[in-house]
């Protein structure tokens, strides 16, 4: 999945994200430390575990169906999407930022206006 272009949707689908954007998360939490040391399946990639993680994060099912999708059991995929959230959580203050003056959140919605067509807004959560 990783090296065909054809799953290029899949990403956005199902992550919230593109190829490229998930693969810099990837590495990001790879650097991060984030360990699946405690997951007892070695079978899946480092990818394909961060991959779950954010399919449940993005979407509106639960364990059993992320399971399901990605081929891992419903108590792997919680094991795993734990450890990612508190690598998320250890990190949110280094790389979340707001703005601070009126300009830049104007530019900011001018910006999503102008991508997603939707003026009035500066951030969207799928």
């Amino acid at each position: 999945m990783l090296q065909s272009a054809a799953y290029a949707s899949w990403f956005e689908d199902n992550l919230r994200c593109t190829k490229p954007t998930f693969l810099r998360i990837a590495s990001l939490l790879r650097d991060q430390g984030v360990l699946f040391a405690a997951a007892k399946v070695r079978q899946h990639s480092f990818e394909k575990k961060v991959a779950a993680a954010l399919y449940f994060l993005g979407s509106t099912g639960g364990y059993r169906e992320v399971g399901g999708a990605m081929g891992m059991s419903r108590s792997y995929v919680m094991e795993i999407t734990t450890e990612v959230v508190r690598v998320l959580r250890a990190m949110a203050a280094a790389v979340i930022s707001f703005p601070r003056r009126r300009e830049d959140w104007d530019a900011i919605e001018s910006g999503f206006a102008a991508r997603h067509g939707y003026p009035g807004v500066v951030v969207a959560t799928g």
